[in-house]
């Protein structure tokens, strides 16, 4: 099985990241990781069809939350 990364940066560390992890969470992605330099949060979406309809609203999510976000 292979996937996606997805990861979600943001200008600056938010005071609390349960609003990423929770878009992650709507959209399947159940274990995210965070990191500092860049603040990030990262997750994958398995690589199955219908995949890439999964990341776009992940993506459009993350966005208007104010993350800049990378897939790959």
């Amino acid at each position: 099985m292979s996937w996606i990364e997805v990861k979600a940066i943001l200008a600056a560390p938010p005071p609390d990241w349960s609003i990423y992890i929770d878009i992650f969470e709507r959209h399947g992605c159940d274990n995210t990781i965070e990191t500092d330099d860049p603040p990030a949060l990262t997750s994958a979406v398995v690589d199955v069809p219908g995949a890439g309809a999964v990341i776009a609203a992940l993506t459009a999510y993350l966005e208007r939350a104010g993350a800049v976000v990378e897939s790959c």
